[in-house]
Formats: structure tokens, C-alpha cells, sequence
């Protein structure tokens, strides 16, 4: 799986842990708070997810955003029960998933992040 682009992971691992939780992509789509043909561009590839968007689907998904990036090992089955994080936990765990990446994995995801975050502030 290492080998494998992380937009692909990404998808598998939501794709796997969804349907482990018997979610359709319209109610996985409103607990992450968007619109079905949003996640659909997501979990389709046509749009590469900026880290924030990763995080609310961890979020409605009950598990990190480490899991859903994660290369070497598919998530576990079912939801994880994770105690609640605050923005900077949330960050801190991104970061450290993005750190094991291979860097030309990780540019897509972190130029669009960046790139968005900083124009806001």
C-alpha cells in the first residue's frame, strides 16, 4: 500500500471504514456536515480533500485523520472511540501522519491547505 498515491488511500480508507459503519455517502455526508455531491467528488478522486475537510470526515467517521492517510495499514473495522480533541491535538496528530508520508505524496494535500489557510488570515 506504500506505493500506492494517498488521494487512493484516502478513498479506500473511507470507503472501508464507511461501509464497516453501514453509512451511505448521504448520511456520511451530513454527519461531516457537507453536501452528498461534495463527498462524492472526495471519495471519487476528482477533488483532492484539503486537511480540514480530511478532519471532518475523521470526525463523522469517529476516528483521526492519521487512519484515513494512513499507508501501512487499512483502518480498523468499525468505529474508533477517540476521547474529544482540541484544534491543536487535531493538528498535532495531522502532522505526524504527514511527517511518515513520502513528501511528493503529501504536496497536493498540503499546498491546497496551506495555500487556503493562510489566504483566510
Amino acid at each position: 500500500m506504500a506505493d500506492v498515491p494517498l488521494t487512493e488511500v484516502f478513498i479506500k480508507n473511507v470507503q472501508s471504514l464507511r461501509k464497516s459503519m453501514k453509512l451511505q455517502v448521504k448520511d456520511l455526508a451530513e454527519k461531516a456536515d457537507m453536501k452528498p455531491p461534495q463527498l462524492h467528488k472526495y471519495l471519487s478522486g476528482k477533488t483532492v480533500p484539503t486537511l480540514p475537510i480530511v478532519e471532518r470526515i475523521a470526525r463523522a467517521l469517529h476516528t483521526t485523520p492519521m487512519v484515513l492517510l494512513d499507508t501501512k495499514r487499512p483502518p480498523p473495522p468499525g468505529p474508533v472511540v477517540l476521547p474529544p480533541h482540541t484544534p491543536e491535538q487535531c493538528v498535532s496528530e495531522a502532522i505526524k501522519a504527514l511527517d511518515r508520508l513520502d513528501p511528493e505524496t503529501v504536496k497536493p494535500f498540503a499546498k491546497k491547505f496551506f495555500l487556503r489557510y493562510f489566504e483566510k488570515g
